[in-house]
């Protein structure tokens, strides 16, 4: 009796022992990356950096862009980096008031920052619900919190904001807490909102859609579905279309399902939670469900499964080649539940008549041997055509010149 005891309770031991090990495997070396700290100081790394001994480097062979090391990152080309502004918490959404200065949402601390040229942070309002989207319409900076679109008149000169004017409310229960809007040629506004869950049927119709409000009285139409979570979309500068990148579902293994570039069109369903990729039927959610993808959206271009894309911009600026306006510039946020962490990365994809031939690195170094030092979110081009980038992990935001 008393050796089955202790044998029993060695067995239990080393299960016990097996299963912390697990534990910590798939935090140091999967969750860490995410929910840990940056392994360096980014703004620090920058500031080290010998800009004379790099720009002596080849920039172009046979008329194609080199990557060159700045400070810890590498970049396609001859760019310079610094830091714009810091010591900011969760900088997510990037927008330029009509006087030229840098909004953004700093998630983390419910706040909307207006920064000016020179970088000099101003806090225009606190006490927010996850804010994220931004816009700015006749006057009036709309927020999106992940309950509730608002607006504020806003006196971008003096950095005022008046009265909080609640318009909506949003689905807030569940995952997927980011909300973005932007205002359409037509102009009603879009807003973005994401599943609920992983997989699953919705009930409330708002999720994993694209939505459409007119002003008037604010009511909404489904612009799009089956869209699981396209955190960010944009409008095509001249066929007007809306381009978003959607992530896929977790738990199908590391390269399954592929994230999607979508261009996304009014009362068209793009999948989700039945189809994912070039539609494909997910079986390991609905396998009973008969050819549930003839009637979905395939996406333009596929990128690597779990690389979690954000922020997307087309090229218009003259600090870029000649071949490359009208490309798209995309931040590859990060994965956080593959095996071998993927993403961290600004990727440059090569457009034509609304194809994407290919894709290629333009700014990596964000994950490192030793760990992240930080994750891309949003792009966007101010009025100097300089590029802008905002950084969550780092609380940074970058500026990219020549």
């Amino acid at each position: 009796m008393k050796k089955s005891i202790k044998l029993l309770l060695i067995i239990l031991l080393v299960f016990v022992v097996i299963v912390a090990g697990m534990i910590f495997y798939y935090y140091d070396a999967i969750l860490k990356p995410v929910l840990g700290p940056p392994v360096a100081d980014v703004s620090q790394l920058l500031e080290n950096t010998n800009q004379t001994e790099q720009q002596s480097e080849q920039i172009a062979v046979n008329g194609e862009l080199q990557p060159i090391q700045k400070g810890p990152f590498t970049i396609l080309g001859d760019f310079n980096i610094e830091v714009f502004a810091k010591d900011l918490n969760k900088p997510r959404v990037l927008l330029f008031d009509p006087q030229g200065n840098l909004l953004v949402s700093a998630m983390g601390e419910g706040a909307v920052y207006a920064i000016k040229p020179n970088g000099e942070k101003n806090k225009l309002v606190g006490d927010l619900f996850n804010p994220h989207g931004l816009d700015i319409k006749d006057g009036y900076l709309y927020i999106a919190e992940t309950d509730k679109v608002s607006r504020y008149s806003y006196d971008a000169a003096n950095f005022n904001l008046g009265e909080q004017e609640i318009l909506f409310d949003l689905p807030a229960d569940g995952g997927h807490y980011t909300r973005t809007i932007k205002f359409g040629p037509d102009d009603d506004l879009y807003v973005a909102v994401g599943s609920s869950c992983n997989v699953c049927y919705e009930d409330d119709e708002r999720r994993s859609a694209i939505l459409k409000y007119n002003q008037q009285d604010w009511s909404y139409d489904i612009f799009a579905k089956g869209l699981r979570n396209t955190v960010f979309f944009i409008f095509h500068p001249q066929t007007k279309q809306i381009w978003g990148l959607d992530m896929g579902r977790d738990w199908l293994g590391d390269y399954l399902p592929p994230e999607e570039l979508n261009i996304i069109l009014e009362d068209r369903d793009y999948g989700w939670p039945l189809c994912y990729g070039d539609n494909v039927h997910d079986t390991d959610f609905a396998e009973n469900v008969e050819n549930p993808c003839v009637n979905t959206e395939p996406p333009i271009y596929e990128l690597p499964a779990h690389f979690a894309p954000l922020g997307l911009v087309f090229i218009d600026s003259p600090i870029f080649p000649e071949s490359w306006q009208g490309d798209l510039l995309v931040a590859l946020h990060g994965s956080w539940n593959r095996s071998n962490p993927g993403g961290y990365k600004v990727v440059h994809l090569d457009v034509e008549n609304n194809q994407v031939l290919s894709h290629e690195d333009f700014m990596t170094g964000f994950l490192t041997d030793q760990g992240v030092i930080g994750r891309p979110v949003d792009l966007v081009f101010g009025p100097d055509n300089v590029l802008y980038l905002s950084d969550d992990k780092a609380g940074v935001i970058y500026k990219i010149n020549r």
